[in-house]
C-alpha cells in the first residue's frame, strides 16, 4: 500500500440510499434463474454459467448503457487485449500468483510464472493492459490531460475456493477475514465467476489535483447510475482492503435481498504516480520530465448487476395474479426497453 493522508485505516460509508422493502420472502438469484431457465450452471465448473432469453439481452444493453454513458462524459473508448506479461503484471503490484491470475502454459514465447516471463490472462477490462499501453511512454504535450479512457469486455479472477464475494448487513462494514471460505461443494453464483462482463475506466491526470477532480467525477457517475438498480452503499476501504498501488479505494456496493447481503458491483482505485514511476511513465512541462498520476476502476461488474436485478425485481409468487415463476420476465423486458430508451436519448 502506497501511504498517503488520503489512506484511511478503518472503512468508512459515505453514501446509503433507500432500502427496498418487500412484503414476502425473496429468493436469490440462484433460485430465481432456476426457476425461471434464465441462466444455465455448468455441472463441469462451479463459476460457468451460460445466459438465456432475456437476460442475455439485459446483459448487452446494460453493456452499451454504460458504455454510452461514459462516451457522454468524454471518456474514449478501448479495445484491449486479454493478456498481459510478466513485466506489466508486476509492474501494477499485481501477485503472479497461480491462486490471483489465469496463465498460459510454457511456450516458445513465453515462459512459467517462476521465470519471470509468463503470459497472464487478465481481459481486456481490467487495469493491466491500459498500463502496459502508456508504458516507457512520454507525454510530450501535458495539455492533453487528463487522457480518460474505458474498455468494455471480459474480466478473468480464479476462484479456487467457495467465497462469498458480499458482506452482510449486520453491520455497515466487514474485514476480509469474515468472508465465507469453504473448498466443499462451491455453490453457483453470478457473484462469484472466474469469467465476467465489466466496465473498466482509467484515467491519466497532469498532478494531484487533477487526479482528484477525476476520482469526484467518475465517483459522482458511479452514485448516479448504480443507485437505480437497488440499494447503494459506497464505502472508502480502509488500509486493510488497498492493493499495493493503491492509496485510496472506493468500493460500490449492491443489496441483494434474496440473498441478504452487499456485493461490490464496482470500485475506484487512486493510484498517485505508482505507475509512473514503476512503469516508466512521464510527462514533458517546460523541459523537465515529471511523474504522471491515475486512476483507475471497474466503474460495474455486469454479471454481478444482474444477479441484483433479477433479485431487486422478483415478484410475489403466492398472489393469485402473478404467473408460476417468480422472476418478472416482463419487468425484465421493460428494463430491456428502457436501457435501449436511455442509450437512443444520450446518442
Amino acid at each position: 500500500v502506497c501511504s498517503s493522508d488520503l489512506t484511511i485505516l478503518e472503512d468508512e460509508v459515505l453514501f446509503s440510499s433507500d432500502k427496498r422493502t418487500f412484503h414476502f420472502e425473496p429468493l436469490s438469484h440462484v433460485q430465481l434463474v432456476e426457476k425461471s431457465g434464465l441462466a444455465e450452471f455448468s455441472v463441469n465448473s462451479h463459476t460457468a454459467y451460460y445466459l438465456h432469453a432475456q437476460l442475455a439481452r439485459l446483459e448487452l444493453k446494460l453493456t452499451s448503457y454504460f458504455q454510452t454513458i461514459l462516451l457522454h462524459n468524454n471518456f474514449n473508448m478501448f479495445s484491449n487485449p486479454d493478456f498481459s506479461k510478466s513485466v506489466v503484471v508486476e509492474g501494477c503490484g499485481s501477485s503472479q500468483d497461480d491462486n490471483q491470475l489465469f496463465h498460459l502454459k510454457s511456450a516458445q514465447d513465453f515462459g512459467s510464472p517462476v521465470s519471470g516471463d509468463a503470459m497472464y490472462l487478465v481481459g481486456g477490462a481490467s487495469k493491466q493492459p491500459f498500463v502496459a499501453y502508456f508504458a516507457r511512454n512520454l507525454i510530450q504535450n501535458p495539455g492533453i490531460l487528463p487522457v480518460n479512457l474505458f474498455s468494455v469486455g471480459r474480466q478473468y479472477n480464479p476462484v479456487k475456493s467457495k467465497e462469498s464475494p458480499v458482506q452482510s448487513t449486520e453491520s455497515p462494514v466487514q474485514s476480509s477475514e469474515s468472508l465465507v471460505k469453504s473448498t466443499e461443494n462451491p455453490e453457483h453464483s453470478l457473484t462469484n465467476t472466474q469469467q465476467s462482463t465489466a466496465v473498466q475506466v482509467f484515467s491519466v491526470c497532469a498532478d494531484k489535483d487533477m487526479m482528484m477532480s477525476q476520482m469526484n467525477l467518475l465517483k459522482d457517475i458511479m452514485t448516479e447510475q448504480l443507485m437505480k438498480f437497488g440499494e447503494l452503499r459506497v464505502v472508502d476501504r480502509g488500509v486493510q482492503h488497498l492493493g499495493p498501488s493503491d492509496i485510496k479505494k472506493i468500493s460500490f456496493q449492491l443489496y441483494l435481498p434474496g440473498s441478504k447481503q452487499f456485493v461490490e458491483v464496482g470500485s475506484l482505485n487512486v493510484e498517485n504516480d505508482y505507475y509512473s514511476r514503476r512503469m516508466m511513465i512521464k510527462q514533458k512541462q517546460n523541459g523537465q520530465y515529471r511523474n504522471v498520476y491515475t486512476v483507475s476502476g471497474q466503474m460495474v461488474n455486469i454479471t454481478k448487476l444482474l444477479a441484483v436485478i433479477l433479485e431487486n425485481e422478483q415478484v410475489d409468487p403466492c398472489k393469485p395474479h402473478q404467473a408460476s415463476t417468480p422472476l418478472n420476465l416482463q419487468v425484465l423486458q421493460y428494463l430491456i426497453d428502457v436501457v435501449e430508451f436511455h442509450v437512443q436519448d444520450f446518442r
